[in-house]
């Protein structure tokens, strides 16, 4: 949640500064697919503390790193389970 908070006002404004609407967009499809994403986060930071292992070479880079990756791997198994089921299980699974 403090990540989240950080960074969408630094997302914000770099938009407001490119007058960028793929930022925009970007922060539209993740809002639409949050429920998802927070019900599959955990699994995916697991998978990526068991991937990661012990190579954490600095905590809050390491930390920004998985974050990120768990948003974005997260998202993409939201979207190829969209289009797998074809819509028909989302409104069972918040999706």
């Amino acid at each position: 949640m403090f990540w989240t908070i950080s960074l969408i006002p630094i997302i914000l404004k770099i938009n407001n500064k490119y007058k960028s609407n793929k930022i925009t967009k970007i922060l539209e499809q993740i809002g639409d697919n949050s429920f998802g994403i927070y019900f599959i986060h955990i699994f995916v930071l697991n998978f990526l503390n068991y991937i990661w292992g012990s190579l954490e070479f600095n905590f809050f880079i390491t930390y920004f790193i998985k974050c990120v990756m768990c948003v974005i791997i997260s998202y993409l198994f939201i979207i190829g389970f969209k289009r797998i089921t074809k819509n028909k299980f989302n409104k069972y699974l918040g999706f």
